[in-house]
């Protein structure tokens, strides 16, 4: 997970227009990052190859589940230290 990507999914939650966030290649960690920065009572969806679409809602267990993940990732954002 880049920096990049935090601060691309940071600015497209807080904008006031309708934003997708197109990733060219496999990058499924980055729902990790969406669920962490947007807001309570949303939803981030994403596509599951050759499933369909995955939908969590936000809130206060999707963050901390996402928390435990990123816990036990060698990866640790200067956020979550």
């Amino acid at each position: 997970i880049t920096e990049d990507s935090w601060q691309v999914i940071g600015e497209a939650i807080k904008s006031k227009d309708s934003v997708g966030i197109l990733v060219d290649g496999e990058e499924d960690l980055l729902a990790i990052v969406a669920v962490l920065l947007a807001p309570e009572n949303s939803f981030v969806v994403y596509g599951q190859p050759g499933e369909g679409i995955v939908v969590i809602k936000v809130n206060e267990d999707s963050k901390r589940k996402m928390h435990e993940i990123l816990s036990r990732m060698e990866y640790k954002p200067e956020k979550l230290k």
